[in-house]
């Protein structure tokens, strides 16, 4: 299974803002959603970056006044993402999220944003592929597998 195959499933819907605007929209626009992160965008809707929960929080720990922050002051900028492609396994994403620990991954394909994966869309995936193989083993113990 590759991510592709969990955007599939979960659909590539990503919910952005633009870099100019302020972190508390941010933080209810995420609130409302019930996500952990939005897509950041520049001016010619290209990616500027990503904000994060993480990041609301650092700034908060900083002592810095988050309602008076724009989005552009406390993302992290394009540049410092990780993604994914579409042809990677979510085993493997999976290891970049933990090895990076981070917890939301955009997806590009040829330059282009096609989706975002987090962290409960890898486990997801894994808990159903292990779910699928325990189901074969137990149809194999129980004989139910028809001779070829």
């Amino acid at each position: 299974m590759n991510i592709a195959d969990i955007l599939t499933e979960k659909g590539s819907a990503v919910v952005s803002i633009k870099k100019t605007e302020m972190v508390c929209d941010a933080m209810k626009l995420m609130t409302a959603r019930k996500i952990g992160s939005v897509v950041v965008l520049d001016d010619n809707g290209g990616i500027a970056g990503i904000l994060t929960e993480r990041d609301v929080l650092r700034c908060h720990l900083e002592e810095m006044d988050v309602t008076q922050k724009k989005v552009l002051e406390i993302m992290t900028p394009a540049d410092k993402l990780i993604v994914a492609s579409a042809k990677d396994s979510f085993q493997y994403v999976m290891a970049m999220m933990t090895d990076h620990r981070i917890k939301h991954m955009p997806v590009m394909k040829n330059d282009q944003l096609i989706g975002i994966i987090s962290i409960g869309d890898v486990v997801k995936a894994l808990l159903d592929r292990s779910q699928q193989e325990t189901k074969r083993l137990q149809d194999y113990i129980a004989g139910k597998y028809q001779e070829e």
